[in-house]
């Protein structure tokens, strides 16, 4: 049987006799459980001061660690290996892990083993924080008195001192500290072959923190400091969510599969329905707190109103709430709401009485294009339309069929789906084919098996398609209203074979640094003092919204914060980038400072939505030339409602029959029986004549 680095450390360890207790009264206090410990070890005021009344966040830390090291230190497996105390600021979170990580070192050194503890923090200069805190408890007396060792430098065989300094205490109790910053790298953390048996970061991750500087944290705490553990290693990872880019945002929501053997846990906020509101005490406008229970004995409500009017109401609910999803500095699309510009196919059929895009509204489609498919960038398309003036909400934005495509898709692939977005079957000589399978059969009947060359058979696939597919779609895209396709303007390959070979009109288009987000932004406004337009019992009005398929109950399914982008398509991913595209975070140069640059990661939708939206191309159909008669013919006389007033079964009187002509000759007075419509590039789309046409 081979054995393990661990293996092997632990038996040398257990053969040296400097790791052997120095008082047995050690292990006595240790068999009476944690809390006594410490109370022993830090005073009853430091047990007194745990949780708050019905919350046991605090004890249950301390048990996780004491009886998960425990079970290793007796050859058993513990349930978890991981914590996250995610609790309001000021809460306790690190003074229990440093008092957590000095049990560690104890309880281990008892049991006759060494250990390491590795404690990660943003910079190297709040690493030396808590080293100063830490070893200052070694120094305690009631440590000194029942761990003496712990308290004393390493020493080897010629009384060199074998490490004690700002950043590294290696103890004569074999048990060594490391305090590292992610900003200088995590190099040398492998001491005597042991690695880390606790991993403990404090506050790696900083509130001024950019994407990209999280990003960067991020890399190296998951490739750099989590790799380095053994298989008796703990995680006690004490940090608050912060932003949604953070460290721990990103692996508590799930968005990383990281550290997925932790305990569950909830993010514990400083106060359970917390109530403030407004008010001008003495000339100065206050947040105050009106109601709501603190999770914790210390902090009272009078507390909270301090903590509040020290350093704000918003601070104080990202820092001590946990509500980071209310910071939008920094995002692009301000107003975009998941929960009000979602919607359900079937809550837009209950509208519009179709769960497909009515075909006389005009609809417009882009396709920002990308050779990858990953975390930051995707190749995506979509479909925008706008319900026509004479539907029951008009003016409404609404995207459909969003799609996204996996590295390496050939242009031929989004052709084809974008086509069946449009209209899933074709007719062909009294037979509906799928696109996939009339493309299929098209190139079936020629032989093409006998072309050697990849190039060849390239050009001939696109010539034999190029016969038939035009000519096909052409006719679907006038019927269906199809006004405007744009797409990236730098692959003129692509645009080639979406209009030679599929005769799909897609048109370069580049819509600059940030056209059109004024406009999105204007679109995307809620008015949360209204109605939802398709919710009634629900209040956020707007005039933009993603269709989606249906969830549960014929509304849209919850939002899936918890996947990776790179890992989201369609819909999904429309909805992820929609909450998630940024701003550049603003630098200063010798000229003065930059800001407003958007970001190059999440944004391919926006760059999309910004083709379409960036010259103000997108609007409503017009009203037909007979829609526009009626709007100036009066209600009474209208032909349905003289229909349903009628006396005969079929048809109006003679006298209902004179005064609708009547009304109708003078509306044809008023109203032009011609309109005519161009699209950006100056191309005739559209054209409606009168009833004699």
């Amino acid at each position: 049987m081979s054995l393990s680095a661990y293996d092997i450390a632990e038996i040398s360890l257990k053969a040296n006799p400097l790791f052997a207790p120095k008082h047995q009264k050690a292990k006595e206090l240790e068999s009476k459980g944690w809390r006594v410990w410490y109370a022993t070890m830090f005073g009853q005021a430091f047990i007194d001061a745990l949780d708050g009344e019905n919350e046991h966040h605090h004890s249950e830390a301390l048990e996780w660690h004491w009886e998960s090291r425990q079970a290793f230190l007796h050859d058993r497996r513990p349930e978890y290996f991981a914590y996250f105390p995610i609790w309001a600021r000021g809460n306790m979170k690190t003074t229990l892990g440093r008092a957590l990580t000095v049990c560690d070192a104890a309880i281990s050194t008892s049991a006759g083993i060494g250990g390491y503890a590795l404690v990660p923090a943003g910079t190297k200069a709040k690493g030396r924080g808590t080293a100063i805190s830490i070893e200052q408890m070694l120094h305690s007396p009631k440590l000194k008195e029942y761990y003496p060792a712990l308290s004393k430098v390493k020493r080897n065989p010629q009384g060199m001192s074998k490490g004690w300094t700002a950043d590294f205490l290696y103890t004569e109790a074999g048990y060594v500290f490391h305090f590292i910053g992610l900003d200088e790298g995590v190099a040398g953390t492998n001491i005597l072959d042991i690695r880390p048996t606790l991993i403990s970061p404090d506050d790696i991750d900083d509130r001024e923190d950019s994407p990209v500087i999280s990003e960067s944290r991020f890399h190296t705490f998951t490739h750099a400091v989590l790799p380095t553990r053994q298989q008796n290693t703990l995680v006690y990872f004490a940090q608050n969510l912060i932003s949604r880019f953070s460290c721990m945002y990103r692996i508590h929501n799930q968005q990383v599969r990281v550290l997925t053997n932790r305990k569950p846990t909830q993010p514990i906020p400083a106060v359970r329905n917390l109530v403030t509101e407004q008010k001008t005490v003495g000339g100065i406008v206050k947040d105050i707190v009106v109601s709501g229970k603190p999770t914790w004995k210390i902090w009272t409500l009078e507390r909270v109103q301090d903590e509040i009017d020290t350093y704000g109401l918003d601070a104080f609910l990202r820092e001590c709430q946990h509500e980071v999803e209310q910071d939008r500095k920094g995002l692009v699309l301000q107003a975009w709401n998941d929960s009000v510009h979602v919607i359900s196919r079937s809550e837009f059929a209950k509208i519009y009485g179709t769960r497909e895009i009515p075909q006389r509204w005009s609809k417009y489609v882009f396709n920002d294009w990308a050779r990858t498919k990953t975390q930051y960038h995707a190749n995506v398309a979509g479909t925008v339309t706008v319900s026509s003036q004479n539907s029951q909400l008009p003016g409404c934005v609404f995207v459909f069929n969003p799609l996204s495509f996996n590295a390496g898709t050939a242009p031929e692939d989004v052709a084809e789906k974008v086509l069946t977005g449009i209209t899933p079957t074709v007719k062909v000589s009294g037979r509906d084919f799928t696109w996939k399978e009339l493309i299929k059969t098209t190139l079936q009947k020629s032989n093409l098996e006998s072309i050697v060359s990849a190039t060849d058979l390239i050009e001939r696939r696109r010539s034999l398609l190029a016969r038939v597919m035009p000519a096909l779609v052409s006719p679907i895209l006038k019927a269906q209203n199809y006004a405007i396709f744009r797409a990236s303007h730098e692959r003129t390959d692509v645009l080639k074979v979406y209009r030679t070979i599929f005769g799909l009109p897609f048109r370069g288009t580049n819509p600059g640094a940030d056209g059109g987000v004024d406009t999105l932004n204007l679109l995307m406004r809620v008015d949360y003092s209204e109605p939802h337009p398709f919710r009634k019992d629900e209040k956020g009005h707007a005039n933009f919204f993603l269709v989606v398929e249906d969830g549960e109950n014929g509304l849209p399914s919850p939002y899936r914060a918890a996947m990776k982008p790179d890992e989201l398509h369609g819909e999904d991913l429309f909805r992820y980038q929609m909450a998630n595209w940024r701003y550049r975070d603003p630098y200063l140069t010798v000229k003065g400072e930059h800001e407003g640059e958007l970001l190059k990661m999440s944004d391919d939708f926006g760059n999309g939505l910004m083709m379409l939206f960036y010259d103000n191309v997108v609007s409503a159909a017009p009203l037909s030339y007979k829609e526009r008669l009626e709007t100036v013919i009066p209600d009474k006389y209208q032909y349905e409602k003289l229909l349903a007033e009628s006396p005969h079964e079929k048809g109006l009187t003679q006298e209902q029959e004179m005064a609708f002509q009547f009304q109708l000759a003078r509306a044809k007075q008023k109203v032009k029986p011609t309109v005519r419509q161009w699209d950006a590039f100056g191309n005739e789309v559209g054209k409606e004549y009168d009833e004699e046409e």
